[in-house]
């Protein structure tokens, strides 16, 4: 199916603010319910608690996804809610299989929602299909945002990749914001954002229910981008382009896949070690994000023919692009 785009701009959108329970009103409408004119994607709410949900997609492997926004940090407040993934659930925070552990991570924020604990409502887009997701939010922002200057500071993501194996039934990543708990300020969009090098020092916060080989509990991933496109020290924003737009020899514009590495499942994430798969139906645009407005959309050609594409401005060290596809992504078998 093609991917549905959710807005906080919307008529009828759930508002996302600093307040317990926010986020849960918002995966509600995008993931279960809909509201106003848009259906929602069809994901289950398998279990439920007062400002708690446990999510589980409709087709494919169908990991879930436990979200607590109960405000579970005494110093975040509501600003922030935690995340984890699972294998197999049978209510709000109790399954086997967690990725990543607890030993991996004991406190893991999904994602910053705003900058106060308050009713200030913030920017939002959820961007969706029935195996996976990508939430952005822009944490201090108004909405509905200035598309002109917008970039986004918050999010996470959560579902099936792409596989290279086939037959992959762990194939569920979450990317989530913080191993702080108390992370209330802006933490760039989690397990998307460089610097994803190759290395033992670089913090992911990214996981996969197990490695390729099907054994060994919750295992740290990485998106990894075309290195090329770091600043000239190599040291900054895998994600950042910087290439010159539209492409002098051909007026293109130009976007790379995104892939997934994997780096080990001990209590931290060590050098990488393959290539797991890519990222569904998103990639790094190559190009200055100051060519492009938020939400520009453009039509591919080429390796492209026949897709189309969403621009979603971004923020870490420095401004970047993404390119979300909005005809169907590509699944595993």
């Amino acid at each position: 199916m093609a991917p549905t785009i959710f807005r906080s701009s919307d008529a009828s959108a759930p508002a996302l603010n600093g307040n317990a329970g926010s986020l849960v009103n918002v995966l509600d409408g995008c993931l279960v319910s809909g509201y106003g004119s848009l259906t929602a994607l069809g994901w289950a709410k398998s279990f439920s608690a007062t400002n708690k949900a446990v999510y589980r997609a409709p087709a494919g492997v169908r990991h879930y996804l436990d979200v607590d926004d109960s405000g579970p940090d005494a110093t975040a407040l509501g600003r922030n809610a935690r995340c984890r993934g699972y294998e197999t659930m049978s209510a709000v925070a109790t399954g086997t299989g967690p990725f990543p552990t607890t030993a991996q991570v004991t406190t893991c924020v999904g994602v910053v929602k705003s900058t106060t604990a308050d009713a200030t409502s913030r920017p939002w887009i959820l961007i969706g299909d029935d195996r996976t997701f990508y939430f952005f939010c822009t944490v201090a922002g108004t909405t509905p945002p200035n598309l002109a200057t917008n970039v986004w500071n918050s999010g996470f993501h959560f579902g099936e990749i792409y596989s290279f194996l086939a037959g992959d039934l762990y194939r569920t990543m979450l990317g989530f914001a913080s191993i702080t708990s108390t992370q209330a300020a802006s933490t760039g969009i989690a397990g998307l954002l460089g610097p994803q090098f190759m290395s033992t020092t670089t913090a992911v916060n990214a996981n996969m229910p197990r490695s390729y080989t099907g054994t060994g509990g919750s295992v740290w991933v990485a998106s990894v981008y075309n290195f090329f496109m770091t600043n000239a020290a190599g040291t900054t924003e895998g994600s950042k382009g910087v290439m010159a737009y539209p492409n002098p020899v051909d007026s293109g514009l130009y976007a790379n896949a995104i892939n997934v590495a994997e780096r080990g499942n001990g209590a931290s994430a060590a050098a990488s070690t393959n290539f797991r798969g890519r990222l569904r139906g998103i990639y790094q645009q190559a190009h200055l994000t100051s060519a492009f407005a938020d939400q520009d959309t453009f039509t591919g050609t080429g390796d492209f023919a026949g897709k189309t594409f969403i621009l979603i401005n971004h923020v870490a060290t420095t401004n970047s692009t993404l390119a979300i596809e909005t005809t169907s992504w590509a699944a595993s078998s």
